[in-house]
C-alpha cells in the first residue's frame, strides 16, 4: 500500500507502525504533530462511538481520539494524541525497580478506571498498547487503543489471534473463536479488562510472557481454565514490596471465572496496593 501524502487537513510525515485496522502514521497538522490511521467505510459508523467515548475520556494516562473524518482518496481516517514514547519491552523494563514498575501499573489501572467509569471498556489490554515516555526523572505509562476491539470486530479474528489471545480472558477467547459480533460485545467488560491487567501485571514484575508456550488456542484455552497464574521468577530491587500479597492479587483477577475477579479496577488497585509496606508510624512528639 502506497503511504498516502495527505490525509483530509493532515500532512502525512512517517509511518509509525500498524494496527488493528492498518497503518499508523505521524501527521501534521498545523504545528502539531498527531497519530492517523485509515478506516474503512464499513468501519466508520463503529469507529464513531468509541471515539466519541474515548475523546470525552480525561486521565493523563489514557490516549484520547481526537477527529473522525473521512478523506477523498484515503478513506475515514481518525487521529488521536501523539506521544515520544516506546511500547512497553523487558528491555525497558530491565532498569526499572520493582517500585517503578507498580507505579507505571498503577498509573494504567487508574487510566483504565476512568473509562469504565464513562461505561466503557478497552478490550486489548496488551504490551503493545502500553507505552512508557520517561521525562527527566517521571516514568510515564499510557495506555493506547482503547475501545478498538469493539471497532475491529469479527472480520480481523485472524489477526487478534496472532497478537492479542495470550492476554485475553478465555471467555473473550472464546467469543471470538465463535465469531459472532453481538457475542464479542458481550464478552467485551470490565471482568475482561481486569483478567487482562492482571496478565500485564504478572508480565511486568516477571519479566516473562504468561502462557507463550501453549501449542495452539485449545491448549491455550485450557491453560486459562486450569492453570493457577502467579508471579514466577522474580529477580528484582523488592524495595520492600511484598510478592507473595502482589502474586495473590494477580491469581484473583486472572480467575477463570469472571465472576470471581475483583469486580472492579478499584479493587484490584486496593489489592496490588496492599503489597506495599505500610508507612512507618508517626513519631511522638517529646
Amino acid at each position: 500500500m502506497t503511504q498516502p501524502s495527505t490525509i483530509g487537513s493532515y500532512k502525512v510525515v512517517r509511518q509509525l507502525g500498524s494496527g488493528l485496522m492498518g497503518p499508523v502514521y505521524l501527521a501534521a497538522n498545523g504545528n502539531q504533530y498527531w497519530a492517523l490511521r485509515t478506516l474503512d467505510e464499513r468501519l466508520m459508523r463503529t469507529t464513531a462511538a468509541v471515539s466519541k467515548l474515548v475523546g470525552e475520556v480525561a486521565h493523563p494516562c489514557l490516549v484520547r481520539y481526537r477527529e473522525l473524518g473521512a478523506d477523498p482518496q484515503a478513506g475515514g481516517f481518525l487521529s488521536t494524541d501523539y506521544v515520544e514514547a516506546h511500547p512497553i519491552a523487558r528491555d525497558l523494563l530491565a532498569d526499572l525497580r520493582a517500585r517503578e514498575r507498580l507505579d507505571c501499573v498503577l498509573n494504567l489501572l487508574g487510566a483504565l478506571q476512568t473509562l469504565h467509569q464513562r461505561g466503557g471498556a478497552h478490550g486489548n489490554v496488551k504490551p503493545s498498547n502500553v507505552l512508557l515516555r520517561r521525562r527527566g526523572r517521571q516514568l510515564d505509562a499510557l495506555l493506547i487503543d482503547a475501545g478498538f476491539a469493539y471497532v475491529s470486530g469479527a472480520h480481523n479474528l485472524a489477526r487478534l489471534l496472532r497478537g492479542a489471545y495470550p492476554w485475553m480472558a478465555p471467555e473473550l477467547i472464546e467469543a471470538y473463536q465463535a465469531g459472532e459480533r453481538g457475542g464479542i460485545d458481550k464478552a467485551i467488560t470490565v471482568a475482561a479488562d481486569v483478567y487482562a491487567a492482571g496478565i500485564l501485571v504478572a508480565e511486568v514484575f516477571s519479566g516473562r510472557q504468561a502462557f507463550a508456550d501453549a501449542r495452539d488456542v485449545a491448549d491455550l484455552l485450557n491453560r486459562k481454565r486450569r492453570s493457577k497464574l502467579a508471579i514466577a521468577g522474580v529477580n528484582l530491587h523488592h524495595e520492600h514490596l511484598d510478592l507473595g500479597t502482589l502474586g495473590d492479587a494477580v491469581t484473583a483477577a486472572t480467575n477463570p471465572d469472571p465472576g470471581s475477579r475483583p469486580a472492579t479496577i478499584p479493587a484490584f488497585i486496593d489489592a496490588l496496593k496492599r503489597a506495599q509496606p505500610a508507612p512507618a508510624p508517626a513519631a511522638k512528639a517529646a
